[in-house]
């Protein structure tokens, strides 16, 4: 029979490669950790440029929805200063219409009145027509960019 000292050696060897083994394995998982915060670190720096892309993104578009906004009230303030050049116009063309038909005599207050509401008309809708095209090559610039 082995005495018990060679017993408790052969416990101890054991152990002790139990031990090294322990070790080994503890050493692994830390190089494996510290791989793991160092792709964590680099997905971090990958995902905040992206994150500030984004919202640069966003800043931008916001940016561009302003834009359109106060394009869009300039439209509006145009098409309203439109439609009013045109009752005018139309007022005015009615009052013509019922001089000729009077046969009175149209006054030239009233002539320079019709000119002047006809180039305003003219002016109104070329500005109309240019803010249209713009927006028109704005879309398609964005949608180019996509």
């Amino acid at each position: 029979m082995e005495s018990l000292v060679d017993v408790n050696e052969k416990e101890k060897e054991k152990k002790n490669i139990h031990l090294y083994q322990l070790a080994a394995l503890i050493l692994q998982k830390k190089e494996d950790l510290k791989k793991l915060h160092d792709n964590i670190a680099k997905i971090d720096k990958r995902d905040g440029k992206n994150i500030c892309k984004i919202k640069n993104k966003i800043i931008d578009l916001e940016k561009q929805l302003r834009e359109h906004k106060n394009e869009e009230n300039h439209l509006l303030e145009n098409l309203t200063d439109i439609q009013q050049s045109e009752r005018k116009l139309q007022k005015l063309s009615n009052d013509i219409i019922e001089m000729n038909q009077n046969k009175s005599v149209i006054p030239e207050q009233m002539n320079i009145n019709i000119n002047d509401v006809r180039t305003k008309l003219n002016k109104y809708n070329e500005e109309q027509n240019d803010l249209y095209k713009s927006l028109d090559n704005e879309d398609k610039e964005k949608e180019e960019e996509k």
